[in-house]
């Protein structure tokens, strides 16, 4: 068995054992782990037992005092060699059983268990900044806190360069770092390839924090919260909430993924006005720490498109009406491109992306759903501004434009017979009925066929209102799949799941742009003299300048 197994097992094995009741305030020596890390001087505190007396029996070899070293050995075992639930589990029984751990393995406990949860750096440095407080917490527990992260979790040598900044900031001015905690982050830099941050270390040409730092500086997205409830004093309960959730967990910093969860128990609530009054307070704090994510505009989309709803759809949903703060769609599909250039051109690792696939779909299948035709082609353009970002679209992005179109259809199409000027529908000048008999338009079929139809728009090259022929044959309907996989469109079948297709599947940009532009010129109910596209290019420039920030 590996060295490290046997430790373990026997780190398990004594832990089981019961620890006979003795004297509370025990001292324990300096713990001395030459193998593992430095530590400073530790104090173990235990309370009165109040076990039964088969729990209290006496074993001479394991005394109160060896079992707080064991079980402090212990954790920084699993945490060297990161096992951070296993140390949890020790942490918990080691305070279950009436330790009271020192206040430094508390404040690197919170520390470490956030970095292991791939929680944001600036989590992370929250939690750093509140463990450097304490004035037990010098050098040596840095030094053991940067070995965790550094061999037990991996992490990035700009977060262990970010942490020891945090320490310097709570230390004098002339405080100089020393030669130990700087080789042990340039060897960091050295693991992950950066020759010129080790460099820097090593020859310790980094820069200090500034002297007048405070390591006392709240939160960012505390401060967002404060500012809530000065705004409003009904957000107030937020704060509530936070100080109760904190009883618990004391080292709890409200964070981006804290207000996301909050936006979203709010649209789920129907406080639609609270939703939009976050959101304003957000983007109006934003900075580089505070900036909303694809998550975040995802939720604000899915919001105004239960608000956005045909009126007899909101009577059955109790008059969901729009609150006066709901800002416009293609102001928040904005504010979306806006927080990606801020994050371009930030310095640092970008960790939630403002500008995600989800969030487009989300912009997307509100567009749709308010028939805004040229504000929903830029989102596909999107696809091809943002390739690095987007990819190419996917099986859902055609289910979002064609579902949208076809559901319009369905609803339209039964008017057509009915209307004195069926010309003003906008399905009778998409679908291009005029070229039909007039006993012909209403015996269309709504299957299969009018999918198929839409689909051939997308291989179109040429902007036009004419009506569709799909072929009958079974050559003729073979032919024209093969038309559509040629221009990267998802066949009918494809479409409606019959065939299976990869998640991740990419398809073309191009035949959902000819699909909404024909879309566009249906929708311009005073008659254009063609060429088309120059008035349906026209249409979409408009929008864009709404759409699209400057720079």
């Amino acid at each position: 068995m590996p060295f490290s197994g046997q430790i373990i097992n026997i780190a398990i094995s004594l832990l089981r054992i019961p620890v006979r009741r003795l004297v509370p305030n025990v001292a324990t020596r300096r713990l001395s782990v030459p193998a593992i890390a430095p530590s400073p001087p530790l104090r173990a505190h235990k309370v009165e037992d109040r076990d039964s007396p088969e729990q209290t029996r006496s074993h001479p070899w394991l005394d109160n005092q060896s079992r707080f070293r064991l079980y402090e050995t212990s954790i920084v075992f699993f945490l060297r060699h990161g096992e951070v639930m296993k140390a949890s589990i020790l942490y918990a029984r080691m305070t279950r059983e009436g330790f009271i751990p020192p206040v430094i393995l508390r404040a690197q406990m919170c520390v470490i268990t956030a970095a292991e949860q791939a929680a944001p750096d600036e989590v992370v440095l929250d939690a750093v900044r509140l463990a450097v407080t304490n004035d037990s917490f010098n050098e040596d527990a840095l030094l053991w806190l940067l070995l965790i992260l550094g061999d037990g979790l991996r992490a990035p040598p700009q977060l262990m360069e970010n942490v020891v900044y945090e320490f310097l900031k709570s230390q004098p001015p002339d405080y100089e770092i020393s030669s130990r905690t700087r080789n042990y982050v340039a060897q960091a830099y050295l693991r992950a390839g950066d020759r010129e941050g080790a460099s820097r270390w090593s020859s310790k040409r980094f820069v200090p924090p500034s002297p007048n730092a405070s390591s006392n500086v709240p939160s960012p997205y505390t401060t967002l919260l404060q500012d809530l409830a000065a705004s409003d004093p009904s957000f107030s309960q937020y704060e509530s909430a936070l100080a109760e959730m904190r009883s618990e967990m004391p080292f709890l910093v409200p964070n981006l993924p804290f207000f996301n969860a909050l936006l979203s128990h709010e649209v789920n609530g129907r406080n639609f006005a609270a939703v939009f009054a976050i959101y304003e307070r957000m983007m109006a704090l934003r900075s580089a720490t505070v900036t909303p994510d694809g998550v975040t505009f995802s939720t604000i989309f899915r919001a105004i498109s239960r608000l956005s709803t045909p009126s007899r759809t909101r009577r059955r949903r109790r008059e969901l009406r729009p609150p006066e703060n709901m800002p416009h769609p293609r102001t928040v599909y904005r504010d979306m491109l806006t927080c990606h250039a801020e994050q371009q051109t930030a310095s640092g690792s970008l960790i939630s992306p403002a500008l995600t696939v989800p969030a487009i779909h989300a912009a997307l299948g509100v567009f749709m759903g308010r028939h805004d035709y040229p504000a929903a082609f830029n989102v596909v353009h999107a696809f091809r501004a943002y390739p690095t970002h987007l990819g190419k679209p996917v099986l859902t992005t055609y289910h979002i434009v064609i579902r949208s179109i076809f559901e319009r259809i369905k609803v339209e199409l039964p008017q057509i017979p009915l209307e004195v000027e069926p010309q003003r529908i906008w399905t009778y000048r998409f679908l291009a009925l005029h070229e039909l008999p007039r006993h012909r338009r209403a015996s269309i079929p709504f299957n299969l066929e009018m999918l198929r139809r839409i689909l051939v728009m997308g291989t179109e090259p040429r902007l036009n209102l004419e009506f569709i022929h799909v072929p009958l044959s079974d050559q003729g309907v073979q032919a024209e799949v093969v038309e559509m996989q040629k221009h990267g469109i998802p066949t009918p079948l494809e479409f409606v799941g019959a065939e299976p297709v990869p998640e991740a599947k990419p398809f073309g940009v191009a035949p959902l742009g000819r699909i909404l532009r024909r879309a566009i010129l249906a929708s311009m109910e005073d008659e254009v003299d063609p060429p088309y596209a120059r008035h349906v290019s026209s249409a979409i420039a408009d929008v864009k300048a709404e759409l699209v920030p400057r720079g």
